[in-house]
């Protein structure tokens, strides 16, 4: 606004022309793979013993995350075993400047133009 009020009262918006660019992005990527498996499995396809299936349970069952099949009547656990995640942050300002300006040539500073 004060750049506005300067250019009004000191210049032209027809000589100067101000571009100001301001930014701020941010992004962020979270990837997780599980999903119900019972313990069976987690020590056949993830090298899990017995305890560490075990410990798995606990902590699916104190988050609600535990269910028994009602195809098998298996105990099953929404364990989280992949979890992956990217952060990207990008902040910033651009100022950018344009600027020109229109000139008139008298002739007699350049005599070739008398010739025309």
């Amino acid at each position: 606004e004060k750049l506005r009020q300067l250019l009004l009262q000191h210049g032209s918006f027809d000589k100067v022309e101000v571009v100001v660019k301001q930014w701020a992005e941010t992004k962020r990527k979270q990837k997780q793979g599980g999903g119900y498996v019972t313990k069976q499995w987690l020590m056949d396809n993830r090298s899990f013993d017995k305890t560490m299936a075990d410990k798995s349970f606990e902590w699916a069952k104190a988050r609600g995350l535990h269910r028994i099949s009602e195809i098998t009547g298996a105990e099953e656990a929404d364990i989280p075993f992949d979890f992956s995640w990217s952060n990207t942050n990008t902040t910033g300002q651009r100022i950018e400047f344009e600027n020109g300006a229109e000139m008139e040539v008298a002739c007699f500073i350049f005599p070739a133009c008398m010739l025309s």
